[in-house]
């Protein structure tokens, strides 16, 4: 019995710590004009001493390569005003999507914002090397690793399960 509870305990826990794990992408058919939709909600990423960022997908087939990312902040409630991806090296400003920030209490504090991209770039996201997410504040920048030489993140997961289900609808 003793040998079991441990051995359930371990498996909870490495279970946690697994960056594969996550949900899966929503994909469903729009009433208004029966395009296929895509979407995945904000999976964390390195979630380093500095906050925790988090990063999700939506694409509508109706608007051809386009998508957007949500970006979130998880643990505080901050006003996003900018966002930029550094893939492998080259670093993209992210156009917004919205004017202001949302704000949810559900899961505790959250701040997300919709930001412009395009199907490339989150593929490009799941074949890099190195990838980190940066948000402007009015206090400041907070960055997050998506994924590096440390190891990967849910973000970088839920990105290739985003793709893989959007490949899958066209």
């Amino acid at each position: 019995m003793r040998k079991t509870m441990i051995t359930m305990t371990l498996a909870t826990l490495l279970t946690a710590c697994a960056t594969t794990t996550g949900t899966q992408p929503d994909v469903r058919t729009s009433g208004f004009d029966q395009a296929k939709i895509v979407e995945i909600q904000p999976h964390g990423a390195s979630c380093g001493s500095a906050g925790c960022l988090g990063l999700g997908a939506q694409w509508n087939e109706s608007h051809g390569d386009n998508a957007f990312f949500i970006v979130t902040s998880y643990m505080d409630y901050v006003a996003i005003l900018d966002a930029q991806l550094n893939i492998d090296g080259q670093v993209i400003d992210l156009e917004p999507a919205d004017v202001v920030t949302d704000f949810d209490s559900q899961y505790g504090k959250v701040s997300s914002k919709g930001f412009r991209t395009n199907l490339d770039t989150i593929e490009a996201i799941t074949k890099a090397d190195r990838v980190w997410l940066r948000i402007k504040t009015p206090n400041g920048t907070r960055e997050d690793r998506i994924i590096d030489q440390d190891g990967d993140s849910k973000a970088y997961h839920a990105m290739k399960r985003f793709m893989n289900s959007v490949r899958g609808t066209r």
